[in-house]
């Protein structure tokens, strides 16, 4: 494991940042400080300024590109490393030992020394070829992007700048680049704009989500966040049966309690109570697989809340039930929303939409959800009224 230093590899305090032509700015007042050999993930929707703040902390604004900025204190890395999104923007030769050979005479290495580093620096990124001589063309896109990658690292850069280097890659080349670049940046600094973020969102040290407006949004640490999100979270499939494990209606119901700080007796009471709401304890001895489908939906769900998990998920939940089972199960999730539970189900049910949901994501053909918040006063039982707006 690589300890991060204390100090500070790039930063800035108090920035302003405006456009040419545009009245707003990009940034007003944002601070930012990165440690050396700290790996910070940078997550924004686009004009949130995610690629201006990496160019600025890289030195690339203002020494290259002439805008109008302010702070009161930055400091840039004395040899950035930027790798852009196309590799082909960033190639000066046409063939790969030209490439890396461009970036060495520019750091004054002996000639007789460069093929040797070539080969070295071509196979760090996984690049094996017969002969290094390769014409940069016939390469396939990820190739091309880890060639990039390999000559920025020929200039030996103290900080490594990733601006969405995977964005005109395929699955399979978005793969080999974050393989590539985890293997060779254990000890160095890198700052990722990324919106692919599933390769790398675990492997950071650090995540920083802007606003549109160019704030921050949230920033944390990112090491264990699914793990920690995923023990506080309950998943009942369509197919009920897709989740059975044991032999039993009640092995199943009381079997994702077992490992946890309930005693045998604790787990009793509340497997037998589950049974009992979800109408089950006649069959308790019986195999998920015997019951019709109805009882396994009621089984699913059952198995799902007997651990009254933070996060409950649920696709079609009442699927196949009579009005009662549904009153039953429905009764059950307004108990554990009303103690902090936040439940998302998918649903075709639009009275169960009207009667119990407080917020709604209609999808359309897979485009993205509409949210729509609806306030519903509606009377359970003995005249008890819920009041659902937030």
């Amino acid at each position: 494991m690589i300890t991060k230093g204390n100090a500070q590899a790039a930063g800035v305090t108090n920035l302003r940042c405006k456009f040419p032509g545009e009245k707003a700015l990009v940034f007003q007042g944002l601070s930012l400080s990165v440690r050396q050999g700290e790996k910070v993930l940078l997550l924004g929707p686009s004009g949130s300024g995610k690629s201006t703040l990496m160019q600025i902390l890289s030195g690339l604004i203002p020494r290259s590109v002439e805008i109008p900025m302010k702070c009161d204190d930055i400091q840039v890395p004395e040899q950035p490393g930027i790798v852009f999104q196309d590799p082909d923007t960033q190639f000066c030769m046409s063939y790969t030992d030209e490439e890396i050979a461009f970036v060495l005479e520019n750091r004054n290495i002996p000639r007789e020394q460069m093929p040797a580093l070539i080969h070295q620096y071509l196979e760090q990124v996984g690049l094996h070829f017969e002969h290094n001589r390769t014409l940069i063309q016939s390469m396939s896109q990820g190739m091309k992007q880890r060639l990039a990658i390999s000559s920025i690292l020929a200039m030996e850069p103290d900080v490594l700048f990733l601006d969405e280097p995977t964005a005109l890659l395929d699955d399979e080349g978005t793969s080999q680049v974050w393989d590539t670049v985890k293997q060779i940046a254990q000890d160095k600094t890198l700052i990722i704009v990324e919106h692919k973020i599933n390769e790398i969102v675990e492997w950071v040290d650090r995540i920083i989500v802007l606003s549109p407006e160019g704030h921050y949004v949230v920033e944390g640490q990112s090491a264990g966040k699914t793990e920690q999100l995923a023990d506080h979270i309950a998943f009942v499939f369509q197919n009920p049966e897709f989740q059975f494990v044991t032999n039993t209606v009640r092995d199943e119901v009381g079997f994702s309690l077992l490992g946890g700080k309930l005693t045998a007796e604790e787990r009793d009471v509340r497997t037998n109570h589950m049974l009992e709401q979800f109408g089950l304890e006649e069959l308790s001895e019986r195999h998920p697989y015997q019951l019709s489908m109805g009882q396994k939906r009621r089984l699913s769900v059952a198995s799902a809340l007997v651990r009254e998990q933070r996060i409950l998920l649920l696709d079609e939940p009442t699927f196949g039930q009579d009005a009662r089972n549904t009153f039953a199960m429905l009764s059950q999730l307004e108990r554990l929303r009303r103690e902090g539970t936040a439940i998302v189900m998918v649903t075709h049910d639009r009275e169960i939409v009207k009667r119990y949901c407080n917020r709604i994501w209609t999808v359309d053909e897979g485009r993205s959800p509409m949210a729509q918040v609806i306030a519903v006063r509606f009377s359970v039982h003995s005249g008890i009224y819920i009041n659902f707006h937030r």
